[in-house]
């Protein structure tokens, strides 16, 4: 088994490439319905279909993947991580295909639901087996380029769904069962079969004694509200692009993609300003966010929509999104690091969940309009860069014991 991984280490290429396969299942489960929502609100009104549960379709599955990252957890001590992801893109391609066919919104929310069950095997035993496959040096290479490699798919989805939406939105589904059929070929002929992690009850037990640090505590409030808010203009884009009456599917598909390139490039430079700017992205983020919204929420034309568009993913999910986990993973003890990103990933997912809650209350405060609910978001992300900004400044000397003690710890 041992000489299969080290043999994959000596750099096959279609093993790099069929692990970052693996691992975009979240960026194709979070673009895939941005373009076509407006298209499913038109197709199921008839039959009574809420604003609420049509944001549901988008946020539903995060809300099912929580239990399922756990049960993915307990499966670990049994089965491969190899195998956890097969099962999981099976679930989520098959629950896709049936999507195709269901003519009732009830049962086609409950199905979309039930994505989320592939979703939350696949979403960490993905990650963590790029780490456990592949040599040190490789490892974080191999993050960056999943992170550019899932705006890359991002981007196209969007682009290809509004164009196929605008034939039927339905043939849009069949991107489901198509991916699961990659990803799994890739998986059994090029990603090994790596031994069942051992039960580490002891560790567990051990890292119960460790305390957490409030840096890290800082990361668990943060990411669910930030998840949260920017969940909005996956929910709202396509709805306000028609609201503008600057198109329908197409269009939509166009800022999807815009917005996805944002991510792309916001994960490209993420090391490049973290570096320089430390602690200080975080609220920076946060205000560059605000101001993607501020462009966005008052559109009048397609590229004024683009560039917001933009500028919004290329602060939130480009940049935001990885400093939370890398955040969490420098600041946790070492004995507790897994448990401080898994519980951060389900407070992620759940955050996200809650965005459906979030937008009908912003439409029933603000009387439904799309922008306002859009220009909410502004505000909340100003709000969240003042907080940030005031606990990067008061958390200063801290912070520097902190790195300073991992420093050491390192040395030693």
């Amino acid at each position: 088994m041992l000489d299969k991984i080290e043999q994959s280490n000596k750099s096959s290429n279609w093993t790099i490439f069929a692990l970052i396969f693996l691992a975009i299942i979240f960026n194709t489960n979070t673009s895939s319905f941005v373009v076509i929502m407006s298209d499913i609100n038109q197709s199921f009104k008839a039959q009574g279909m809420t604003a609420t549960q049509l944001s549901m379709i988008q946020t539903l599955p995060t809300l099912v993947c929580v239990p399922s990252i756990l049960l993915s957890g307990w499966l670990l001590t049994r089965i491969s991580k190899k195998w956890i992801c097969v099962i999981g893109w099976l679930i989520y391609g098959l629950c896709g295909l049936t999507l195709f066919f269901i003519q009732d919104y009830r049962v086609f929310l409950a199905v979309r639901g039930m994505m989320g069950v592939g979703l939350g095997l696949v979403n960490p035993q993905s990650r963590s087996m790029i780490a456990h496959v592949l040599s040190r040096d490789k490892v974080a290479a191999t993050m960056g380029y999943l992170s550019m490699f899932g705006g890359f798919v991002s981007f196209t989805l969007a682009i290809s769904m509004g164009y196929i939406a605008s034939i039927n939105w339905r043939l849009g589904l069949l991107v489901f069962p198509v991916l699961t059929l990659i990803a799994v070929t890739l998986a059994m002929v090029f990603v090994p079969t790596v031994p069942v992690e051992p039960k580490k009850a002891t560790l567990i037990q051990e890292g119960k004694l460790e305390p957490l640090n409030k840096f890290v505590v800082a990361m668990w409030i943060a990411g669910p509200i930030v998840f949260c808010i920017d969940t909005v203009i996956q929910v709202k884009t396509s709805l306000y692009v028609r609201e503008l009456g600057l198109g329908t599917s197409t269009v939509s598909g166009w800022v999807a993609a815009a917005s996805a390139l944002g991510t792309f490039f916001g994960g490209f430079l993420f090391g490049f300003w973290l570096k320089r700017l430390r602690r200080w992205l975080f609220p920076v983020a946060c205000m560059w966010s605000a101001f993607g919204y501020l462009i966005f929420c008052t559109a009048q034309s397609i590229p004024q929509l683009l560039i917001g568009g933009f500028i919004v993913l290329n602060g939130s999910v480009g940049t935001l999104n990885p400093y939370l986990t890398s955040r969490v993973a420098l600041a946790a003890p070492v004995s507790r690091k897994s448990m401080a990103i898994t519980i951060l990933t389900i407070g992620n997912f759940l955050g996200q969940f809650m965005a459906t809650y979030y937008i009908a209350g912003m439409d029933k405060i603000l009387g439904g309009s799309s922008a306002a609910t859009l220009g909410s978001v502004g505000v909340s992300f100003i709000i969240i860069g003042i907080c940030a900004g005031i606990f990067v400044f008061t958390t200063k000397h801290s912070n520097e014991k902190l790195m300073q003690s991992l420093e050491t710890r390192v040395v030693a």
